[in-house]
Parts: C-alpha cells; sequence; structure tokens
C-alpha cells in the first residue's frame, strides 16, 4: 500500500481492523486473478476495462466514507491491477525480439513506473497543501483515472501479441 492510502484511512478514522482488511482485500483481489487466469473468459477481458475497472474503484475508495465499500473496492481493484499488470508484462514480453536482452528494458520500464509513483505522490503531497484537507479523496481521484489513462496509452503503443 501507498502513501496515499494509509492517507485516506487517517481522514476516514478507519481502525485498525478496516485498514487490515482493507490491505488483505488487495493481496486476496490479486491473489483470486492468480488463480483465475486459467479460465479462458477472464484472459479475454479488454486492458481498458481492466483499467477503467481499477480506476472506478480507486476512485470509490477515496471517495466514499463507507468502510466496507472501501474494503470491497480494494479488493476489486487489487484483483483488476493483477490481471492488467500481468497482460501488460505479457505483451512487453511479446514485443521485445529475442535477439535483445530484455534485463536492460525490464529495468527501464520498472524505473519509469518508480518516476510515475514519484510523479503521482507528488501531485498527491501539492494536492494536499493547496486545498482543503476534506478535498483530498478528489485528488486521488484525479490521480487514478491519470493512472488508468496511463497504462491504456502504454499498452498501445505495445503493439499486439502478433508482433514475433
Amino acid at each position: 500500500m501507498n502513501t496515499l492510502e494509509f492517507t485516506v484511512f487517517e481522514i476516514n478514522n478507519m481502525s485498525p481492523l478496516f485498514i487490515g482488511l482493507s490491505m488483505g482485500a488487495w493481496g486476496l483481489g490479486g491473489l483470486v486473478a492468480f488463480g483465475s487466469v486459467s479460465f479462458p473468459r477472464v484472459l479475454k477481458i479488454s486492458a481498458l476495462s481492466l483499467a477503467v475497472t481499477e480506476a472506478i474503484c480507486l476512485s470509490a475508495f477515496t471517495t466514499s466514507n463507507d468502510a466496507w465499500l472501501m474494503v470491497v473496492s480494494l479488493g476489486v481493484a487489487g484483483f483488476a491491477n493483477a490481471l492488467l499488470v500481468g497482460r501488460l508484462q505479457t505483451d512487453i514480453q511479446h514485443a521485445i525480439p529475442q535477439e535483445i536482452d530484455d534485463r536492460s528494458i525490464w529495468a527501464a520500464l520498472h524505473q519509469i513506473m518508480n518516476a510515475l509513483n514519484l510523479g503521482f505522490a507528488a501531485i498527491f503531497w501539492f494536492a494536499l497543501s493547496a486545498i482543503e484537507h476534506q478535498r483530498v479523496a478528489y485528488s486521488l481521484v484525479v490521480a487514478s483515472v491519470a493512472f488508468a489513462v496511463l497504462m491504456f496509452a502504454f499498452r498501445d503503443r505495445l503493439g499486439s501479441n502478433k508482433a514475433r
């Protein structure tokens, strides 16, 4: 979990129980995604659908005052995130020609993702200092939507699995 989520927990005065349930829900969503990849229908979910689902769930998480809705939202977001990340990594692997050492590409991609995470944190902390405390959740909504758009745009630039 990131600093962003813990700030939302603090704003909503969530108990340690619900913080733990929320963190566990994200992990459980990822575990369910891992277990569901053997079902062909799950693998046919589009990357755009996964990105939009994750953005909607993160938006619900950041704007809700209901602890159970926050827990469920993080569970579904964890599921969508795990499938989306797996899909993107597979597409990247297929887009890299076999004669190229892919370690440097993976290292660069991880650095880009780290930079994006730092960028979102900077946007969040700027928004936190620039607007009222109650409106912090709305900056998270903007960051969530921006994340979904970036993930989708990144996927489009990779080409299809037929690249090989």
